[in-house]
């Protein structure tokens, strides 16, 4: 037997569990009823939305599931807009899959609405293996005081009015520049050394071709540059292509480069006029034959004379 003696602990020592990394945290589980109901009442983009908010939220404090975005900044972070954003949140709010909260984010004890994301329906286990039901109006929001296309909602008596200027950096939405005054863009004509048939055919496919988006300035400049050295019918072979294509032209000039690999040599344009086909002249024997219905029946006394040979 010994002689040593425990001495008491004068420091305390603290045990945290350590940080699990962003690569092995886990989406929640999902069952059978998630692709028999879950997915068709919400639909295949704003079910996917509510995966990709779940990786979203904020994980600094111990609300472990608030998204703590502006709306922009959200909406850029999805790589989408704002409107398509909220449209793709409705269903989701109306079947209880998300909520807007206030939240406190500076010491002056500014608040903004925020996301808070549901791993289950209305947060409710009992819920995880039911079809979805809708529980509250995406139009209605703003009775319930959860207004997000509106920040802030309906103000409340008590409530500090919250402006942009007062968000911290991060969550202000960038200032709205004023759009530039579009330049008008410059007509162009057809040079006078253009054939005429090019130019009505022109107009004749104008309609179509503006249907397919095509650049009509692009055309003509290159009517204009190529005028000696492609023939008329090749270039009115071009426009009709260009008008009768079945998907819009993204680029007018390269789509041109590649008509002209295969356009014919012999085209007829729709416009050209037609030549008159010439009428032959009836048939004349230069022998007088007799014809016995005819007269009194005696045969006619023929003139070797008149004979050509």
């Amino acid at each position: 037997m010994t002689n040593d003696t425990l001495t008491p602990l004068t420091e305390t020592t603290t045990l945290e569990l350590g940080k699990t990394p962003r690569e092995a945290l886990r989406l929640p589980q999902l069952h059978f009823i998630v692709m028999d109901d879950w997915l068709d009442k919400l639909g295949e983009k704003s079910f996917c939305l509510w995966l990709k908010l779940l990786t979203k939220v904020d994980r600094t404090d111990d609300r472990k599931n608030t998204v703590k975005y502006s709306q922009k900044a959200l909406a850029e972070s999805l790589g989408m807009a704002k409107s398509t954003m909220l449209r793709l949140l409705k269903p989701l709010y109306e079947y209880g899959l998300i909520e807007y909260t206030q939240y406190t984010f500076d010491t002056n004890k500014h608040s903004a609405e925020n996301i808070v994301i549901f791993e289950l329906p209305q947060n409710n286990p009992l819920l995880q293996y039911a079809p979805l039901q809708k529980c509250r109006s995406w139009e209605q929001r703003t009775e319930d005081k959860f207004n997000y296309a509106k920040r802030g909602g309906r103000p409340k008596a008590d409530a500090l009015e919250i402006t942009e200027d007062d968000l911290p950096k991060g969550m202000q939405e960038a200032p709205k520049e004023e759009p530039k005054p579009v330049k008008k863009a410059k007509e162009v004509t057809f040079n006078e050394n253009v054939n005429p048939i090019v130019i009505t055919e022109f107009e004749h496919w104008k309609a179509d071709m503006l249907a397919n988006k095509v650049d009509l300035n692009v055309v003509i400049k290159w009517v204009n540059k190529n005028v000696e050295k492609i023939t008329y019918n090749q270039m009115c072979y071009v426009l009709k292509q260009l008008a009768t294509y079945s998907e819009d032209i993204q680029k007018t000039g390269a789509f041109i480069s590649s008509t002209m690999k295969k356009a014919p040599v012999v085209y007829h344009p729709i416009t050209a006029p037609v030549k008159p086909v010439a009428e032959e002249p009836a048939f004349q024997s230069k022998i007088n034959l007799y014809n016995f219905l005819e007269g009194d029946g005696k045969k006619i006394e023929f003139n070797n004379d008149d004979l050509p040979f």
